[in-house]
C-alpha cells in the first residue's frame, strides 16, 4: 500500500518512560507533563531546547553520561533505542550536547541545552528517537557493573510530501514440533512508522464456530520488516482449515498522540493439520484392519506357486485324492475355492497344495 500525505510542520513530541534500575536521578523538561512541545519547521532548520537532569541521590556524587539515540525495535515489537556506540542514522545523529558527561553533586539539579539541526535533505515523515542518560553504579570497573538508563522518546515529524508504504510480504501456516503456527511479515517501505494490530479467524474441520486469534499491537520503523509466529491453541486433532488474516494498520498523530486507522490487510489461506501422531494411529488401524486379508493372500499366493496339478479320474472324490496326496481334504477345497458339498467332475484339474 502506498500513499503520499502533505504536511506542513514538525512536532516534537516528548513522552515520559519509566525509570530503568533506580531513582537516584530525574530527566525532565521545563513544564514536562508529558505532553508534546510543538514547533514548526521545515528540512535545514534548527530547534533549540534544554533538558533538566538532577541527582536525587542526598548522599552520592554521581557522574552521568548524556546522548541521543535512534529509536529501533524492540524483541515484542515496541519501541526500544539504540545504545551509544552504534550507528545512529537520524535523531540520534542530527542531535547534539555541549559535553557527552556531566558530574552532579547530591541533590545537584543543572540545565542541559541541546539542539536538533534538521538537514536538508531529510525525508518528510516521522521519525522516533529519544535522549538517553546513564549512569553506572559503583561496580562499573568490574565484569558485573550495573547500568541505571533513562529515555525521553522523542518523535520528530517533518513537513513535507510523506511516503506511507507498507506491504504484507506472507501468510503462512506450519507445524513447529507438531505444534500449529501462524506466520506473517509486514514491511514499512515508507517514511512514518506504523503500528499494526488485529486477528487471525480460524473455520471448517471439526470447529463448532470460528477460532480467533488476536495480534497485540507493535509498532514497525521506516524502512523495517517485522515478522510474527501466532501459536494456536488447543486445535482439533486434524481437519482441513480456513483461515482469514485482519490486520489493522494505524499512524500515529504526534499532534493529538492518538493512533489514526490507515488501512486494514485481509488475507485468506486454506491449510490442513494431520500430525505424525495422528498419522501413526491410522496408519496402526490399516494394519489392524488390512493386515489380515494382506496375510491370507500372501499365504494363497504362495500355495499356489508351491502346488502340483492333478485331474480327477472318473468315480474319484475329494476325501479319495485328499487320502492318495496324504493332506487334509479341506486344504485342497480352500485352495480350489470349492464350496459344499465340495463336488468334483472327472476330467478337472485340482492344485494340489504342498504337504
Amino acid at each position: 500500500m502506498k500513499k503520499t500525505i502533505l504536511t506542513t510542520g514538525i512536532i516534537l513530541s516528548f513522552i515520559a518512560t519509566p525509570t530503568v534500575a533506580n531513582n537516584n536521578f530525574n530527566l525532565s523538561f521545563e513544564n514536562d507533563q508529558n505532553s508534546a512541545i510543538s514547533q514548526f519547521i521545515e528540512p535545514g532548520k534548527k530547534i533549540n531546547d534544554s533538558i533538566t537532569l538532577k541527582n536525587n541521590s542526598g548522599t552520592e556524587n554521581l557522574n552521568f553520561k548524556i546522548y541521543a539515540a535512534d529509536s529501533k525495535n524492540s524483541s515484542n515489537g515496541n519501541f526500544g533505542f539504540k545504545l551509544d556506540g552504534t550507528s545512529q542514522n537520524h535523531i540520534g545523529q542530527w542531535m547534539e550536547f555541549p559535553e557527552k558527561e556531566y558530574d552532579l553533586k547530591p541533590n545537584q539539579q543543572i540545565n542541559i541545552p541541546f539542539h536538533i539541526s534538521v538537514p536538508s535533505y531529510a525525508n518528510p515523515g516521522t521519525y522516533a528517537g529519544g535522549i538517553v542518560t546513564e549512569h553506572l553504579g559503583e561496580n562499573q570497573n568490574s565484569a558485573n557493573k550495573t547500568m541505571a538508563r533513562k529515555v525521553k522518546p522523542i518523535f520528530l515529524e517533518i513537513a513535507g510530501e510523506r511516503n506511507i508504504d507498507y506491504s504484507l510480504d506472507n501468510f503462512s501456516f506450519n507445524l513447529n514440533d507438531n505444534k500449529p503456527e501462524f506466520y506473517f511479515s509486514v514491511t514499512n517501505s515508507g517514511t512514518i512508522f506504523i503500528n499494526i494490530n488485529g486477528s487471525i479467524e480460524i473455520t471448517g474441520g471439526f470447529l463448532s464456530g470460528p477460532s480467533v486469534l488476536e495480534i497485540e499491537e507493535s509498532v514497525i520503523l521506516q524502512e523495517k520488516t517485522q515478522s510474527k509466529a501466532i501459536k494456536w491453541n488447543n486445535p482439533p486433532l486434524f481437519g482441513n482449515f480456513k483461515a482469514k488474516l485482519n490486520l489493522n494498520v494505524y499512524e500515529l498523530n504526534t499532534k493529538t498522540n492518538q493512533l489514526e486507522p490507515i488501512d486494514t490487510i485481509q488475507k485468506n489461506i486454506e491449510f490442513s493439520i494431520l500430525p505424525t501422531s495422528v498419522i501413526i494411529v491410522f496408519a496402526s488401524l490399516i494394519v489392524l484392519i488390512i493386515g489380515p486379508f494382506v496375510f491370507l493372500f500372501l499365504f494363497r499366493k504362495k500355495q499356489i506357486i508351491t502346488s502340483h496339478n492333478r485331474t480327477v479320474k472318473k468315480d474319484e472324490t475329494l476325501k479319495q485324492i485328499a487320502d492318495d496326496e496324504n493332506i487334509a481334504w479341506k486344504k485342497i477345497a480352500h485352495l480350489n475355492k470349492l464350496k459344499a458339498p465340495y463336488s468334483i467332475k472327472t476330467g478337472q484339474k485340482l492344485k494340489i497344495p504342498k504337504k
